[in-house]
């Protein structure tokens, strides 16, 4: 898998306040990672994919948690006006400018 993608169904689920299994890795998965609302899987790994789906599946009070999280993450980080500063930041710091953004900032 690219590590540049940003796929939007993670976004979406968290927003529902539905857990993630992501099988990838880069940007992305860092960011699920850090929101508290995913479990990562290596993409090339069929095991460590069962895994992730098998304590979901076996822990209704994590799934639970993780509902709450996602969708806390998607209030705070996923709306319009944050997604459009952090495109801005993403664009000064390529000219050079330092970022500004809070979802950017979460990136680091």
């Amino acid at each position: 898998m690219a590590k540049a993608t940003f796929p939007s169904k993670p976004f979406e689920y968290l927003a529902a306040g539905r857990p993630v299994v992501y099988a990838g890795r880069g940007i992305t998965a860092k960011f699920l990672a850090s929101t508290g609302a995913a479990l990562i899987a290596d993409p090339q790994n069929a095991e460590s994919i069962r895994q992730a789906i098998a304590k979901l599946r076996g822990d209704a009070g994590l799934r639970a948690e993780m509902g709450v999280l996602g969708r806390a993450c998607s209030s705070e980080h996923i709306r319009e006006d944050v997604m459009a500063a952090a495109a801005r930041d993403l664009y000064s710091t390529i000219t050079g400018t330092p970022p500004t953004s809070s979802l950017t900032k979460l990136l680091d």
